[in-house]
């Protein structure tokens, strides 16, 4: 006994092309899932580790007045009133000395892009800067601000 129909079904390929783009189709939607399961436990950690940063970042304020509305970028608290402590116990034209010499050092660290040691020097420009005009004076001629070293330093980092 022959069945014409069932042969004829059994030798038919027409078909098969949806089968196969059906399968293919199933691959993709599975790889993607899997690859976005994959970046997202990345990307929440990225996440937790750029907000970590984030929390504990220093702001310079530029603009605007002298170095007093300046915020710290690395000198603790305990460091800056050590600092001004003992920039009481100078006189001016010592002062002047010591921010020509600090103010030189954080100019050849910005000069060298050195962002790891510059921010407590420039914290040390700053302290003295502070210094000089709670005195009524000006810092040297010729020499950068504070608020110039640190408009420099902002835009290194």
């Amino acid at each position: 006994m022959k069945f014409p129909f069932l042969s004829r079904w059994m030798t038919e390929d027409t078909g098969a092309v949806t089968v196969d783009w059906t399968v293919l189709a199933a691959a993709v939607v599975g790889l993607g899932l899997a690859s976005a399961a994959a970046i997202r436990s990345g990307s929440n950690a990225l996440g937790a580790e750029i907000n970590a940063s984030l929390v504990g970042a220093s702001v310079v304020m530029l603009g605007g007045g002298g170095a007093t509305e300046r915020q710290r970028l690395a000198a603790t608290d305990e460091i800056w009133a050590a600092w001004m402590e003992e920039l009481a116990g100078y006189d001016e034209n010592q002062l002047q000395q010591i921010y020509t010499n600090w103010s030189g050092m954080a100019t050849q660290q910005l000069d060298m892009g050195d962002t790891a040691s510059v921010a407590m020097t420039l914290d040390a420009v700053s302290a003295i800067a502070t210094e000089i005009e709670s005195r009524g004076n000006t810092i040297p001629t010729g020499t950068p601000s504070s608020a110039e070293l640190d408009g420099r330093y902002a835009t290194m980092i």
